[in-house]
């Protein structure tokens, strides 16, 4: 009995001995596998081929006889040479395709010309505002998804009055739809808001908000924070002029402070956005452009003058800005070369401008208005020489593409404002071919 239970231990320590010498073989083999299925999956070489490799030391099983010939040897496969790694080529997003909406008379017609010059995009769907010359009064277009189009029955009391009405910019924030323009009846600001696009209110007019011994013209609206901002100009000081709301509906104007806001020459603010560094507005005075910041819309300030960026022989026009690109982009025209220009900067305060083939068409060209869209950045406006509208492709705001299609090409159109829906780019402006003196509508995928 005891011999049989000696011998019997004996045996089991020589099959765990034996256990114990294919656990330590298979663990070798197994962390040369999980390295060379790193470096198949990475293309290159992995920590684990670089780590030296760790010889497995046999040792001797207690009361077992060593034999040389049952001794496994541990063997690790060699691994392939890493791969060598090409940096491909980043993968552009494809040049949009425009086509124009079919003119109906109905909606975008009229007895005297009709324009759009602002478009905005919410929840509710697409908003167009600009002026019908035949009633001297605001118009409303509104569109589902940028291809069916309807314009707003005329309300005298809300779209029209003593004098001619205009809707210059749109903006979407968490009220609703806000439009700024100008009552010219009494030289005046204007303001209307929309919760979705359709049911539209004229802000009561406060003379001395929207008023002034001058006339007072509101150009460009923006959200600012939850509320909104807009910009434009002050006639009667020959100043820029800057107005702020918390919901849209209650409007403040901005104290005039003559060094920030006057000059010696008369101050414009074109356009005005808002990004990561704060509040920027784009504009001109008689000389030069000029540009102006501000974290919160309040206190403001106005970048310094670079003659060799900002300025010129004959005054550059800076007439659109988004945030985009580095920080900022802005758009526009340079009367003495004949083409469109583009600024851009970190912070809104230092700018530098853009040099590139594809501003250099021949003929005058112009920027309208940018939005963030298509490969990247979108701009449009108009092509003088031919006529035509106009658009201006970029990935980066550093480097821009002139778009050549077809749709682009009828004479006597132009774009004066874009923005991205959920189906895709939509530039909207005017249509004076034929004599139509029409509004009109383009839209890319």
């Amino acid at each position: 009995m005891t011999d049989e239970r000696s011998g019997g231990q004996a045996r089991e320590r020589e099959a765990r001995g034996r256990r114990r010498l294919v656990g330590a073989f298979a663990a070798v083999i197994l962390v040369a596998g999980v390295a060379a299925g790193v470096a198949w999956w990475t293309g290159g070489t992995t920590d684990l081929e670089q780590e030296p490799r760790e010889e497995v030391v046999e040792h001797a099983v207690p009361d077992a006889p060593a034999s040389p010939t049952e001794e496994p040897v541990a063997t690790v496969p060699e691994t392939e040479a890493p791969l060598e790694e090409v940096e491909e080529e980043p993968e552009l997003p494809p040049t949009p395709t425009w086509s124009r909406v079919p003119h109906d008379d109905d909606v975008f017609g009229g007895p005297e010309r009709l324009r759009m010059t602002g478009v905005a995009a919410g929840a509710a769907g697409l908003v167009a505002v600009g002026g019908d010359d035949g009633r001297e009064a605001a118009a409303v277009w509104t569109s589902p998804d940028g291809e069916d189009w309807s314009r707003l029955a005329h309300d005298e009391d809300t779209f029209g009055g003593p004098d001619r009405q205009r809707m210059n910019d749109v903006a979407v924030g968490e009220a609703g739809f806000v439009a700024v323009g100008n009552d010219l009846g009494r030289g005046a600001g204007a303001v209307w808001t929309s919760p979705d696009g359709q049911d539209w209110t004229r802000r009561v007019h406060d003379e001395a908000t929207f008023g002034g011994p001058g006339n007072q013209v509101m150009l460009s609206v923006s959200t600012a924070g939850s509320g909104f901002v807009a910009v434009g100009g002050d006639r009667g000081r020959e100043a820029a002029a800057i107005w702020t709301s918390p919901d849209g509906e209650e409007w403040r104007r901005v104290a005039h402070d003559e060094e920030v806001l006057g000059g010696p020459e008369a101050q414009l603010m074109l356009s005005v956005t808002e990004g990561e560094a704060g509040l920027v507005a784009v504009g001109n005075d008689a000389d030069a452009v000029r540009v102006w910041s501000s974290p919160d819309g309040d206190e403001w300030s106005r970048a310094a003058h670079d003659e060799d960026v900002l300025g010129g022989t004959i005054r550059p026009l800076m007439s659109s800005v988004v945030a985009a690109g580095p920080g900022f982009v802005a758009g526009g025209h340079d009367p003495l070369a004949n083409d469109a220009a583009v600024w851009t900067s970190p912070d809104g305060q230092s700018w530098s401008r853009v040099e590139c083939e594809g501003l250099d068409a021949s003929g005058p060209q112009s920027m309208r208005a940018l939005a963030e869209g298509g490969p990247g950045l979108v701009a449009v406006g108009r092509d003088d020489a031919a006529g035509t509208a106009a658009v201006w492709t970029s990935t980066d705001g550093q480097a821009w593409d002139r778009v050549e299609d077809e749709a682009l090409a009828r004479p006597g159109t132009g774009m004066e404002a874009v923005t991205e829906g959920e189906a895709g780019l939509v530039a909207v402006g005017s249509d004076d071919g034929d004599e139509r003196g029409a509004a009109a509508v383009w839209i890319a995928d």
